[in-house]
């Protein structure tokens, strides 16, 4: 009699555990459409929202309350391909300090297991950046006597790309050498935007070197694909056409807008450098850790961009892998597009285009990696030339 008394008990407590478990809906680019909780086991079944034809293993981003803190907890998922299946997903308590975990299964399944300090846990593919982590940022630093003006492209009736001029003001002149920075095009390549968050710091900052900014003046938009960033969606391959592959027809009307304001640019400026930085989650191919693409038809270019890697390699201690695009398929590329306009002072154009899931250590990278990229390739530009 006692021993079914402490199995019906049992079996309440495991009810009572269930029923206080909380998955928390609140989060901005949150992307899960389906998850469970398993109290026997303290684990997680969780299924992230497909939001076109190969994104549906790309994204995830999501908060779990309630749990059993005495057993390690599990998140389990199964995806439809094995090539995005994220190997060092992370997980946070607060949002600012994360912490990466391997997958213990390879292939279409995903599981981790950690042993939870708090009842309260944070699990996302990568390290998530929100529209609002960019507005804090931007708000913490907009007296910078660098930032020479700040605006908006707007696409939409509530939607808007924030844009930034950057330079001296006391240098500010016709003829000025430009570099264009465009960031987050891939709403899901969340990483991205701490690099581009390194750039910015150290671009606000009284460090930065004064003739850098006599010498240039930038045009960067941190995040292009607001849409998906605050609706959780990955962006990767959106119809009707990706924006990173929309900038030879141009229907998305983001992109029309970036095109419109590059070229009304071109009337006042020297277009020197056009960068595009991605970043997949902290996943993928461990060999690759940081990569850009280069066209392999444009001799004078590619010496270029070479050059300027040497000179990050004198900060950072470690260059790039080269990509060089044999694929005629990429046409409507950014890069591609940039690399064949006829700027005679462009002395390269370059997507940025990583899994940067180790560092060249082969440690995972830490959301400081991240920011010290950022920093060191504007850093990059006090040696270049």
């Amino acid at each position: 009699m006692r021993k079914i008394f402490l199995i019906i008990l049992f079996f309440l407590t495991v009810n009572s555990s269930f029923s206080q478990v909380t998955f928390i809906k609140n989060l901005e680019n949150q992307n899960v459409a389906q998850e469970k909780y398993d109290s026997l086991t303290n684990t997680v079944y969780f299924l992230p929202y497909a939001d076109s034809l190969n994104t549906y293993s790309l994204w995830f981003n999501f908060g779990v309350a309630g749990f059993r803190k005495d057993t390690l907890l599990t998140f389990v998922s199964n995806f439809k391909q094995r090539f995005f299946k994220p190997n060092f997903p992370v997980y946070t308590y607060d949002h600012k300090k994360y912490f990466s975990v391997k997958s213990l299964d390879y292939g279409k399944k995903l599981r981790v297991q950690f042993l939870p300090e708090r009842d309260t846990v944070y699990f996302s593919t990568g390290f998530p950046y929100s529209y609002s982590d960019y507005e804090n940022f931007f708000n913490a630093h907009s007296d910078s006597e660098n930032i020479r003006e700040k605006a908006f492209l707007e696409y939409s009736d509530t939607l808007k790309m924030p844009y930034l001029t950057i330079g001296d003001k006391r240098y500010f002149k016709r003829g000025k050498k430009l570099i264009w920075i465009i960031c987050r095009q891939h709403a899901f390549e969340s990483v991205a935007n701490y690099v581009m968050q390194g750039m910015l710091e150290y671009l606000f900052s009284k460090e930065c070197a004064k003739k850098l900014l006599r010498k240039y003046t930038f045009k960067i938009v941190p995040m292009v694909d607001i849409r998906n960033v605050v609706l959780g969606q990955s962006g990767r391959m959106g119809l009707p056409v990706d924006l990173n592959r929309d900038w030879d027809k141009t229907i998305r009307p983001e992109i029309k807008i970036l095109k419109n304001e590059i070229t009304k640019t071109a009337n006042y400026y020297r277009y020197y450098m056009f960068w595009d930085i991605h970043g997949t989650f902290p996943g993928g191919d461990i060999q690759r850790n940081f990569s850009y693409f280069s066209l392999a038809d444009i001799d004078k270019k590619r010496k270029n961009i070479h050059k300027y890697w040497d000179c990050f390699f004198d900060f950072a201690k470690f260059v790039p892998t080269e990509i060089s695009d044999f694929q005629k398929g990429y046409d409507g590329l950014t890069a591609d597009w940039w690399n064949h306009l006829t700027f005679p002072n462009l002395e390269f154009s370059t997507t940025l285009e990583t899994d940067w899931n180790v560092n060249h250590k082969f440690d995972v990278y830490t959301v400081e990696d991240y920011y010290e990229i950022g920093r060191n390739m504007i850093r990059a530009l006090e040696k270049y030339r």
